[in-house]
């Protein structure tokens, strides 16, 4: 397993999710799955159920968590079908014609081969 970091350098326009964004965007979007706390924080954790999201940078979506604290989007977490590292990596990675989206933005991705998934993550960075 390969897990690579990069601060996010992507266009808003290309994430349907924007760290920082209230629950309330989304509240009848999702459906609550459980409370986490990660370091001295809570958060909780929702599944994002509205179907209209079936691919995101072309890959086809297995699922999306969506973690709040105090109502605020602190972390995404979604599931790609298949082993989709490199190319996920390619829409990701910094480029000079990208605009950054954000310095406390931090992203994570990972192919699990035993599930046959690629996760990416990204988040603020007090998670």
């Amino acid at each position: 397993m390969a897990v690579f970091l990069y601060p996010v350098v992507m266009k808003k326009k290309r994430l349907p999710f924007t760290i920082g964004e209230q629950y309330e965007l989304n509240e009848f979007s999702v459906c609550s799955i459980n409370e986490v706390i990660i370091g001295k924080y809570s958060y909780d954790v929702y599944e994002y159920i509205d179907k209209d999201i079936k691919y995101i940078f072309g890959f086809k979506v297995k699922y999306i968590q969506l973690l709040y604290n105090a109502d605020i989007l602190s972390k995404v977490k979604i599931q790609f079908y298949g082993n989709v590292l490199i190319e996920l990596l390619n829409h990701i990675a910094p480029s000079e014609n990208d605009a950054i989206f954000d310095n406390q933005v931090k992203s994570e991705i990972f192919y699990s081969p035993i599930l046959d998934v690629t996760q990416f993550e990204y988040f603020d960075s007090y998670v």
